[in-house]
């Protein structure tokens, strides 16, 4: 977790998404309270259901290629479980 100018705390998780053939990641950029949360209850594993705005950067890389990061900037956050998978099989 870090704080942004403004003062509020801002952490970006990576979230996997199961589809019917492969997984796929995605950064989420959580403010404030959701922020707060995450750190604080979220783990590898934990169910969690996040509703927000996809938001796109481009950025230049050190071999001068132009890059666009994808990513989703969070509007909503509930955890859906409350052990992670791995906890939940150990027991």
């Amino acid at each position: 977790m870090r704080e942004a100018a403004s003062g509020k705390h801002v952490t970006t998780v990576r979230v996997a998404t199961n589809g019917k053939s492969h997984t796929e990641f995605y950064d989420v950029v959580l403010w404030g309270q959701f922020a707060d949360f995450a750190c604080q209850f979220l783990g590898k594993g934990r169910l969690v259901y996040i509703e927000g705005r996809l938001q796109s950067r481009k950025w230049q890389a050190t071999d001068s290629s132009t890059q666009l990061t994808v990513g989703i900037g969070a509007i909503r956050l509930q955890a859906l479980s409350s052990k992670s998978a791995s906890e939940a099989s150990a027991s």
